[in-house]
């Protein structure tokens, strides 16, 4: 599972997409792109606009852009301890709580592939995290005592979360349990910016949330948007490949950033829910491409913790678009499934 809200360097060290304008890059009408750029949940937001209407008041756009954000961060940052998560999360309680609807959906959803993950990702894995040193607290690069993780893996377990959607309202199952809703609230804000501009009548815009991203229409109202993967290395970063979008979503998890090393052996932020330790299996990141930008931000941490192996065949059965790059050896090996191979650009 990926770590919390993101500190501004693990931000910059962890973002997975290269937002590339291929082809042509950089070389929109002045004029007619509009941007905005900012922070929000920990790490940064970028949005880019091709508004059909030129007297769109951007100030007021902006703010509303802002207010979106806000919402989100108010209601699921961990870091934020008047947060509707930090609130439910301090709580020693068994009860049933109320929680806004929204909230609720994304925890359903988190919920739901958690299921099919067969617990790989795990909204409940945040104590670990910080643990080990990768979430809101200062990464010690030290190894956790095994007893300190048995202890935490009691109370680990996304079956330990009930939900009864009807009304709006989780519980614990047990008092000491964390939600960490780091691994979908991201592209959760990503989908909630792109529903704002299309209400406000604007149909080609990229949205991207420390990494993940959402396209509609086309870039400069003329042609598909042109993405790129990054190439997982440690030593400089580089376009791995090319993707042709529109109106999709694409979020990406990797494991090559956000690492300490001891004793000669890297010990990833990705921690596996069932072990409580990091995972160690050669897949380095798993981009996945859905409608659901918040889908496929919580897609991509529970393949990514699974493995390309497992995940490989789990997202051919359910028919999901995603890239895997493992390691073999010292090269990076690809992966696609049938769903994704729509999207890569040959040139």
């Amino acid at each position: 599972m990926v770590v919390k809200f993101k500190s501004i360097i693990f931000d910059l060290l962890l973002i997975t997409i290269l937002i590339c304008f291929l082809n042509g890059c950089f070389k929109q009408t002045p004029e007619k792109q509009i941007s905005f750029n900012g922070r929000t949940m920990g790490t940064t937001y970028s949005i880019k606009l091709y508004p059909a209407n030129s007297e769109i008041n951007t100030e007021q756009l902006q703010e509303k852009i802002t207010q979106v954000l806000s919402q989100v961060d108010r209601t699921m940052s961990t870091y934020k301890n008047k947060s509707d998560i930090s609130q439910f999360n301090q709580l020693k309680s068994t009860q049933w709580i109320n929680f806004p609807a929204e909230l609720v959906n994304v925890i359903s959803e988190a919920q739901r592939i958690a299921k099919l993950t067969k617990g790989s990702l795990d909204i409940t894995v945040g104590a670990l995290v910080d643990l080990w040193g990768f979430g809101k607290i200062t990464q010690t690069e030290a190894i956790p005592d095994s007893r300190d993780i048995e202890k935490l893996l009691q109370i680990v377990g996304f079956e330990n979360i009930d939900i009864h959607p009807t009304r709006n309202q989780i519980k614990k199952r047990h008092p000491d349990i964390s939600i960490d809703l780091s691994a979908i609230a991201k592209g959760y804000g990503v989908d909630k910016v792109s529903e704002l501009l299309e209400k406000e009548g604007i149909h080609d815009f990229l949205v991207e949330i420390g990494g993940e991203i959402s396209v509609m229409g086309l870039k400069n109202n003329t042609a598909p948007w042109i993405l790129a993967v990054e190439k997982p290395s440690t030593k400089m970063r580089s376009i791995h490949q090319k993707l042709t979008l529109t109106n999709q979503s694409m979020a990406t998890s990797g494991n090559y950033r956000n690492y300490f090393e001891k004793a000669g052996k890297r010990y990833s932020h990705i921690i596996n829910p069932k072990t409580g330790r990091p995972i160690n299996h050669s897949t380095a990141s798993v981009s996945v491409v859905h409608s659901s930008c918040m889908t496929a931000d919580a897609w991509a941490t529970g393949l990514l913790a699974m493995g390309y192996e497992k995940g490989y065949q789990l997202a051919e059965q359910k028919k999901l678009a995603v890239y895997f790059i493992y390691r073999k050896g010292d090269q990076f090996i690809n992966l696609a499934t049938t769903a994704f191979k729509q999207y890569l650009n040959k040139k």
